[in-house]
């Protein structure tokens, strides 16, 4: 028997929930890798410009 407080979750699968938040975490583990790889990229080219000036 479920609880008055879940009751209106009944419409929806749980694993229609479970589905779409493992999707928007894996999006955002995505989203913040490439930023931290496009972040290093950038470093080492700025680096090697200033290097390059001198």
């Amino acid at each position: 028997m479920k609880s008055a407080a879940f009751a209106h979750y009944s419409d929806v699968p749980i694993t229609l929930l479970g589905l779409i938040l493992f999707v928007t975490v894996f999006m955002g583990v995505v989203w913040w890798t490439g930023l931290q790889a496009n972040r290093r990229k950038y470093d080492v080219i700025s680096k090697q410009i200033l290097k390059d000036g001198e």
